[in-house]
């Protein structure tokens, strides 16, 4: 059985801050695609008439979903 290494504090200090800023990103990519769909979904509401624009939006807003399941 191999040893574990044991990282310094200074090592595990930047390996936290490496998380947490990915973790914020991502937070803030999730915010977007979330605003995006409400703006989506807005929209649609309001101009259900035109088939190509509905279509159009139904796919986006389709796409914007399984971007925020796997950013989530």
């Amino acid at each position: 059985m191999k040893n574990a290494t044991r990282y310094s504090d200074s090592e595990l200090q930047e390996f936290r801050e490496l998380v947490q800023g990915r973790i914020e990103k991502t937070e803030k990519e999730f915010q977007s695609l979330k605003d995006q769909i409400a703006e989506l979904e807005e929209s649609m509401g309001d101009d259900r008439s035109d088939m190509m624009d509905s279509t159009n939006s139904h796919t986006e807003g389709e796409m914007l979903f399984r971007m925020a399941g796997r950013t989530q």
